[in-house]
């Protein structure tokens, strides 16, 4: 083996070697994100009045403390809090129907159809101001009837935009017999100490509308 060979060969070994080290150096006081990060920790799949519902459990992260330039100590869930009360207080909920049988598929067609055809005005006491049909491409105010272009690639999904601020989105899926609704809702938060109630009777108004809208 001549001089060339031998010090590639050397190259080789400790190239990987020596930029394992510097990496194990300077990761010492690295935050460690959570193993498949980008994947739930779970999935519940439950059976509900005879409806199979799954729920997705994600990472949850811990709270954090630290001090800011001003050397108050301070911690991650008092600057989540600081936020809701300066921009709003904003929760979401996911709920996945699955259809079993044969006509599976179809029953959710013609919910989506029913839909499109004869739209709600009101949801859970609140009307509904705006309709996004992202297949036809068109959104609608229900109370104006303007209508405008949604700018988006076509796609099975329709959004109900409510007086009260909360916003329903459908979307079955293409492959099973399935359609996912995503709820989003929010309100003013007053105080920190208002912090449980205010999340309270948002879960409990995502819940008003699941009932009004008869998907449990």
């Amino acid at each position: 083996m001549n001089n060339k060979a031998i010090l590639a060969l050397m190259l080789a070994i400790l190239m990987p070697l020596t930029g394992y080290l510097l990496v194990k150096h300077y990761s010492k006081e690295a935050v460690h994100m959570p193993r498949k990060y980008f994947e739930p920790d779970s999935v519940v799949t439950r059976e509900r009045n005879g409806k199979l519902v799954t729920d997705t459990i994600w990472h949850k992260v811990k709270n954090i403390s630290f001090t800011n330039q001003l050397g108050k100590k301070v911690s991650l869930y008092d600057k989540l809090i600081d936020l809701y009360i300066e921009y709003g207080f904003y929760y979401e909920e996911l709920i996945s129907l699955t259809k079993k049988g044969m006509r599976g598929q179809e029953e959710i067609a013609e919910m989506m159809q029913a839909y499109r055809e004869n739209p709600p005005t009101h949801i859970n006491n609140s009307p509904v101001l705006e309709i996004l049909d992202y297949q036809t491409q068109q959104g609608k105010n229900l109370k104006s009837g303007e209508t405008w272009k949604i700018d988006l690639p076509k796609s099975n999904v329709l959004q109900f935009k409510l007086e009260d601020g909360t916003k329903i989105s459908a979307r079955p899926s293409g492959t099973e017999p399935k359609i996912k609704f995503y709820f989003s809702v929010h309100t003013h938060l007053e105080s920190k100490a208002k912090f449980d109630a205010t999340l309270a009777s948002l879960k409990q108004r995502i819940q008003d509308v699941i009932a009004d809208m008869k998907l449990k």
